[in-house]
């Protein structure tokens, strides 16, 4: 078979699998459990979210279908007079530590925000674990270094990315 005939019959199937929708969950002998089908949107849902941040500068970033993160990592009150001081959070093998964003964000119900590790702290070695259900929640998430370095991480640093996702609830019967 040809590239072409190839890509071809790819897009049709990808077509038709997106126009019907498929089930999840298939009822079994003796359960009156019905299939769940979940139907894609066709495209970015825009969601209205009231969002607080601690200056300007923090203010999130919308690239696409993401919202771009910054560090927000406080200096100690005896070093902020010091020039050339830079905040940072110095992450040791198997460290972990609570990284803020300077940003607090209503996430409303049905929904869940997640945040995505930057690709460059990634390679480097660091876990991320961080999701915000709904309600308003200050946008802070623990990161781990799973590397054999140590890792900084500097006051308004790109760390993440934060993106709204659909929250399914089980609706169990018997």
């Amino acid at each position: 078979m040809s590239k072409q005939k190839v890509a071809t019959s790819r897009k049709k199937s990808v077509t038709a699998a997106l126009a019907k929708p498929k089930t999840k969950a298939k009822a079994t002998k003796g359960s009156s459990h019905q299939p769940l089908a979940l139907a894609a949107p066709k495209g970015p849902v825009k969601v209205k979210t009231k969002v607080k941040a601690d200056s300007q500068e923090f203010c999130p970033l919308a690239t696409g279908t993401t919202v771009q993160l910054l560090a927000n990592i406080p200096s100690p009150p005896d070093l902020k007079a010091q020039p050339g001081y830079v905040h940072r959070i110095g992450l040791g093998p198997r460290a972990t530590a609570v990284v803020d964003c300077g940003i607090e964000v209503t996430i409303p119900d049905g929904f869940k925000a997640v945040a995505h590790l930057e690709p460059s702290l990634a390679g480097k070695g660091l876990l991320i674990d961080g999701n915000v259900y709904s309600g308003t929640a200050r946008i802070a998430f623990r990161v781990r270094n799973v590397g054999r370095e140590i890792i900084p991480v500097l006051h308004k640093d790109r760390v993440a990315s934060l993106s709204l996702e659909p929250v399914y609830l089980f609706d169990f019967t018997e």
